[in-house]
């Protein structure tokens, strides 16, 4: 990826781990997390105040999870070195698109999605 430095913050962790707390500090702290529009709604059982969850992350992670026959919930582990695998090639690039489209005149953005916990290989690849 090109264009001005950023910094961008992701926040790691499991479902009801603490991650929407942490998210909603570091967007108080001005980190860009996306239109609001594009936020996941409140739950009224679970994050009446939010998740603070991208709706276009999270359904790019659904879709490669889908990808290898998983889901949020799988206990199934992902293919060792599923980056490598061909199924996984267009979705580096749809990545990079989305952070450049949503993200990419912020000099300091954030996502969360517990689902990166799984997908960390696919984000820090974007560095490099």
């Amino acid at each position: 990826m090109s264009g001005p430095r950023q910094t961008a913050v992701g926040v790691l962790g499991m479902h009801r781990s603490g991650t929407s707390a942490v998210a909603c500090a570091l967007n108080l702290l001005e980190a860009y997390l996306g239109p609001p529009e594009k936020m996941m709604p409140p739950q009224k059982d679970n994050n009446p105040e939010g998740s603070w969850e991208h709706v276009e992350i999270v359904d790019f992670h659904d879709r490669l999870l889908r990808t290898f026959g998983l889901s949020w919930d799988s206990v199934t582990p992902l293919p060792e070195r599923w980056w490598e695998q061909p199924e996984a090639d267009p979705y580096r690039q749809e990545l990079v698109t989305l952070i450049e489209s949503e993200f990419g005149q912020h000099p300091l953005w954030m996502w969360k999605d517990p689902r990166t916990a799984l997908f960390l290989p696919r984000w820090t690849e974007l560095q490099k």
